[in-house]
């Protein structure tokens, strides 16, 4: 292996407190697993252990694949001498240690995000209605507002509460507020904002309720493990001895109590390695990380710091962009402050006699172009799209979008021009389609009709399902093809042999149907030939569809196909989980549709960035801000931020910053790393396009074109 600059660095360390700040491409997994079987080999462990706390399932399941198969070519025991877990894996192991002094029992579980946000939302649902008024005071309402206009800002702040609810709970959380100190605060603290105090009671019932349930949230048990190895020193000193060096991956994306935890388990060997990209800080709107705690990090006197630079991920004319970028925002055409811009990082191109080069093009491989309007930008983004598969038939390519929301208009597009596509996003995508493919299966057998068996044929069946066949199909009911008393019935009908043998199986799943939950999900699986990731998925629908069984005697089939088929459950959840340790591979002559922030730690030969508007990548602060609550009063427009900053004064005595402007330059700081991001994911090709007349263009598209005139 030709380690590359910084890179040789990084595989010399052997003790000690390090800080390693790399661009996107640096190979930080190559250097992070190469490190630990360095130290392994070597014999520098010890008898204790390396551990490596990375972000993400597929992130843990690709370092183990890796580790293991460098260990192998060692000649080593592959899964001696090291441990790779997520921070939420780490922090579960910590309390397993001794449960009751994290104050639970032995058997208690995590409750899923699904789960969770329900009960939030019941609570919050039943204060909306006991206290509307109080709710009502803080809506911008006028007299001359239609009374629809009303109903329907009434809904939207309804709804709205729940997560600004669950946003503020999890913030508590990080600040490691249990319920019991929220209890205290709102006796001692009369003034606090009315809506606030709801808030904080909501919280004290959330948690009650998790309690009666035996089960703990993502955020409860970071807070419980921290909380735990700061109570049990012969805890912490036995974890210590077992962890002699421990390497942090994405540490940009760390959280005050991720950072705690780490430091207290590598107190007494004080080796510590965190590599991150201080660039690609983009989690802060989806979770409690900081982006200013890596890069203090990075600061501080007793922390030796190695930059990686070298990248041989994109064109040399991608990598200038990104350069560019880094440098604009730093000469204050964001106006922002220092910490809020992009670090001055500049990525380098591999050496000439390195062995894996930067890709080439014939061209700059950068392309801009503004359309008429959004809907036009759209119809034209998938022509681009389909005549790129065309052209480049052997690359991967990604349509990368800022919104979720946007991602069901694309795909309705790209199916109505048979444009295969792959989605990365837990509600969407392989996974989903599982749940919804068992979801149908259960419907049809629960309450079966003709609408539903073609709708569950048209699912499950590999080919299209010819016209001839559905006639055939409409001539006999139900009764007629499963269940006949004459001469109808399968075998007689004329249609595709492969067709046949879905009914059959179909079929087939009627005679377990009476029998109990588990024995009919199993069926299904045998019936329809799952895979592995597959009967996962049907092994804990099982588990949960038999406590529901028990807990509801007159629970039914047709309950569990709904609860299947509802949008955002924790079976989808549980299945997004499967197939994030699967691993997601782009395949040639697809497009890849997910979103900026998904994107993160993937790359694309070619990549498709549309809506370059300013309301959809703000960079100024006279631009319009998705966040803004424009229903609510001038100055709750940015509620969140505002209570936010309310708890910090609470608990730390900060001032309480102006929200709006405070919510901004967080929403600013973050879209400019978006941008940095969504632009280093393209190898080879980057395709940028915005939409309506000069003053909607987002500023990075003018950026680019900036940089377009510089280079052309």
């Amino acid at each position: 292996m030709k380690w590359r600059e910084g890179q040789i660095d990084v595989m010399n360390y052997e003790k000690g407190i390090l800080a390693v700040p790399s661009v996107p491409g640096a190979g930080k997994t190559t250097v992070i697993t190469s490190k630990t079987v360095d130290l392994i080999v070597k014999g520098l462990n010890k008898n204790g252990k390396i551990l490596i706390v990375t972000f993400t399932n597929s992130a843990v399941s690709n370092f183990k694949s890796k580790l293991k198969k460098l260990l192998e070519e060692k000649g080593m025991d592959s899964n001696c001498g090291w441990e790779c877990k997520t921070l939420h894996s780490l922090a579960n192991s910590i309390i397993r240690e001794s449960p009751k002094d994290a104050y639970l029992d032995d058997d208690f579980e995590i409750i899923d995000d699904i789960e969770a946000t329900d009960i939030i939302r019941n609570f919050s649902f039943e204060f909306f209605k006991m206290y509307e008024n109080i709710f009502l005071r803080y809506l911008n309402i006028q007299k001359s507002n239609s009374q629809d206009y009303i109903e329907k800002v009434r809904k939207k702040w309804s709804d709205k509460f729940v997560s600004i609810t669950k946003n503020i709970i999890s913030y508590l959380k990080s600040k490691g507020i249990r319920y019991v100190q929220a209890q205290e605060i709102l006796k001692n603290y009369n003034q606090i904002d009315e809506l606030l105090k709801i808030i904080f009671n909501i919280y004290i019932l959330y948690e009650k309720e998790l309690i009666k349930k035996g089960k703990v949230d993502y955020d409860d048990i970071i807070i419980r493990a921290a909380n735990l190895l700061e109570s049990r020193n012969d805890i912490l000193k036995r974890l210590q001895d077992r962890y002699v060096y421990i390497f942090e991956d994405e540490a940009q994306d760390s959280s005050l109590m991720q950072e705690k935890i780490l430091f207290l388990l590598s107190q007494k060997h004080k080796n510590l390695v965190r590599v991150g990209d201080p660039n690609q800080a983009i989690m802060s709107t989806f979770t409690n990380s900081d982006h200013k705690l890596f890069r203090k990090f990075c600061e501080r006197d007793d922390v030796k710091k190695i930059v990686i630079p070298v990248s041989s991920r994109n064109t040399k004319s991608i990598l200038s962009l990104a350069n560019y970028l880094v440098k604009w925002s730093n000469s204050n055409g964001i106006n922002l402050s220092k910490e809020e811009v992009l670090v001055e990082q500049y990525i380098k191109p591999v050496d000439k006699d390195d062995p894996y080069q930067n890709p080439i093009v014939d061209d700059v491989g950068i392309y801009i172009k503004t359309y008429e309007n959004e809907d036009v930008e759209m119809k034209n983004v998938i022509v681009n799209i389909k005549q790129a598969i065309k052209k480049y038939p052997n690359k991967t390519m990604a349509l990368l979008l800022r919104y979720n929301f946007k991602i069901d208009k694309y795909i309705n597009l790209l199916e109505r021009e048979n444009i295969p596509y792959q989605v990365i996003d837990r509600y969407r995508g392989e996974s989903a389609q599982i749940i919804e493919k068992i979801g149908r299966i259960v419907e049809f057998i629960s309450t079966p009709d003709k609408t539903k068996l073609i709708g569950l044929l048209n699912l499950v069946y590999d080919n299209q399902i010819e016209e001839n066949e559905k006639k055939e199909l409409d001539k006999y009911n139900i009764e007629e093809i499963f269940f006949p008393q004459n001469c109808s019935g399968i075998e007689n009908l004329k249609i595709n042999e492969n067709l046949k043998e879905i009914l059959v199986n179909i079929k087939n799943l009627f005679e377990y149907s009476t029998q109990k939950i588990d024995k009919f999900l199993l069926q299904i699986g045998e019936e329809f030939k799952f895979n592995l990731e597959e009967l996962t998925i049907l092994d804990y629908i099982s588990t949960v569809s038999n406590k529901m069984f028990f807990e509801n005697p007159y629970f039914t089939l047709e309950n569990l196909a709904y609860e299947l088929l509802k949008n955002k459950n924790s079976f989808n959840y549980f299945a997004s989980i499967v197939f994030e340790n699967k691993g997601y591979e782009p395949k040639k002559g697809y497009v890849t549709i997910t979103t900026c922030h998904k994107a993160k730690g993937l790359e694309w030969d070619v990549v498709f960035i549309p809506h370059m508007t300013y309301l959809d990548y703000p960079g100024r602060f006279q631009d319009k801000f998705r966040g803004e609550l424009y229903y609510l009063k001038d100055e709750y427009k940015n509620i969140e931020t505002l209570y936010k900053s309310t708890i910090d004064y609470l608990m730390e005595n900060k001032k309480i910053e102006n929200s709006t402007n405070k919510m901004k330059r967080e929403i600013l700081s973050e879209t400019l790393k978006l941008v940095y991001v969504a632009f280093t994911r393209a190898k080879e090709r980057l395709f940028i396009s915005t939409n309506g007349k000069e003053y909607n263009k987002s500023i990075y598209y003018k950026v680019v074109e900036d940089f377009l005139r510089g280079v052309n």
